[in-house]
Formats: structure tokens, sequence, C-alpha cells
């Protein structure tokens, strides 16, 4: 295995907790198929391919630490996942293509990890996505052009996981050099808002990285 995502315990989350997982060397969690309360470590998440081999990396984890969202290389392309404690398994989240062909990555999961933000391939660009515990299914966020056309990107998500931000492109600039502004997209509207640039005429580059905890 070249690389894997890993979730690091702290002695003190971790007393309670009886789930196993493959610790790294030298760390003090559990091997495989222990089932003792673990005391803290590196622990192994795995990959997406069926011999583990490959690469996974974790990018973002919820409140608790029982959720850990990040991109693994199943055969091909990197695929968004999801990892939780309680199934103890890695889970790919797919792309938004016809085919769920192409790449995606998880940026962003919301506190109680039930909702999953990141960017996604369709079938002629690259999208913000929201995946859901409830639904279980990749939802296209759209973009900020008039056509819906364009790319866009999703790289935070509230704590209760009804507000989603990051960039998208816009009707302004070229297919070359295309304008791209911060995004809030919201579950109550089902919209994406353009926030603007600080420049006077509103063009140019913005980007978002965070939304409030509410």
């Amino acid at each position: 295995m070249i690389g894997a995502a890993v979730l690091l315990v702290p002695m003190s989350a971790a007393a309670q907790d009886t789930t196993p997982l493959d610790c790294l060397p030298g760390s003090t969690g559990p091997t495989s198929g222990d089932a003792t309360p673990y005391g803290g470590g590196m622990c192994d998440l795995d990959t997406l391919r069926s011999d583990n081999s490959g690469v996974s990396y974790a990018k973002a984890v919820s409140a608790d630490g029982a959720v850990v969202v990040g991109e693994a290389e199943p055969d091909g392309s990197y695929h968004a996942i999801r990892w939780d404690s309680v199934s103890g398994a890695i889970r790919g989240l797919g792309t938004l293509r016809s085919d769920n062909s192409g790449g995606s990555a998880a940026t962003a999961v919301s506190a109680d990890g039930a909702v999953v933000v990141g960017r996604a391939d369709t079938d002629d660009s690259r999208r913000a996505f929201r995946w859901d515990t409830v639904s279980e299914e990749m939802r296209d966020l759209g973009s900020l052009r008039s056509d819906n056309s364009g790319g866009s990107s999703a790289t935070a998500v509230s704590a209760d996981g009804a507000v989603v931000v990051g960039e998208s492109d816009t009707n302004e600039g070229s297919s070359f050099v295309p304008t791209r502004l911060a995004f809030r997209w919201a579950v109550v509207s089902e919209k994406m808002r353009d926030l603007g640039s600080l420049r006077a005429d509103n063009v140019g580059v913005s980007s978002t990285h965070a939304p409030t905890h509410l």
C-alpha cells in the first residue's frame, strides 16, 4: 500500500469506544479484529481497492470523530469517500456522471457526519456536490452561470449541513479563463447564491472556505 487515510485517536476520546480499527505500527490502538477499547493512535482506514492497495486521503472529520471523509483511488480516478465508526468501513460516494466514471473528492463534512460536500465530475464539467445519509445520493449543486453550465466546487458545509459554500464559474470571463466567485447554497432555497467580489464591477475571483457554525 502506497498510502492510506488515517484516523488519529486521542487517548481521552477513546476510552469508551470499542470499534475495531487497523492501527499503524507504533500506535497504541488495536490490531484488526481486536474489540478491546483503544487508547489512541494513528489508524488505517483502508482504500477502495479490493486488495486494499492504492492511495486514500482523509480531508475532514465530524465533530465527534466518528466520520471521516476524503478521497481514495478505486481503479483509476479518485472517488470521494466516507468512513464511519459504526460500520468500520470505507465507502465510495461515486461521481456525478451518468455511468459513475470520472473522479470526485470530499472536502468537508457536517458536525454529525450526515452531510458530505465536495466536487465531482459530471458528463461535461466538474461540480460542487452535496451527499447525505438520508438520500445516500450525490446531488449536483449547479453553477452560477445563467445556463447552469461550467464548473463549481464546494469547500465547506455548516455544522447542521444546511448551508454549503464554495466557488463557481460565472457568466463573466471565457472558457479559457473563467471568472470564479464565492457562492452560498442553502437547503431552504435549493439555490446557489453569488457572493460577488470586492471589485466595483463585481468580476474577478473570490472564494469562501467556512460558513457559520449555526
